[in-house]
């Protein structure tokens, strides 16, 4: 992971609230997993008014690790 690239993109905001609700289990594979969710994000950036909701529909895929499931990566 870039620690650069993520602290410029969290510099300038104030707030950033996310929630994930609509999860649907897609396929399961022994300990590999594709789930469907639906990410709703509202930023706040330090200057300027709060944008608009955005709210995507993404697939995590997850891997099994012992008694719980990490996430893997995320399908485009």
């Amino acid at each position: 992971m870039d620690l650069a690239l993520l602290r410029r993109a969290f510099r300038d905001l104030r707030e950033m609230k996310l929630s994930i609700d609509n999860i649907k289990v897609l396929t399961v594979d022994g300990p590999i997993a594709r789930v469907s969710i639906r990410v709703s994000q509202v930023v706040t950036p330090k200057a300027g008014a709060k944008q608009n909701p955005e709210v995507v529909t993404r697939v995590v895929r997850l891997k099994r690790q012992e008694a719980v499931w990490l996430i893997d990566g995320f399908e485009r």
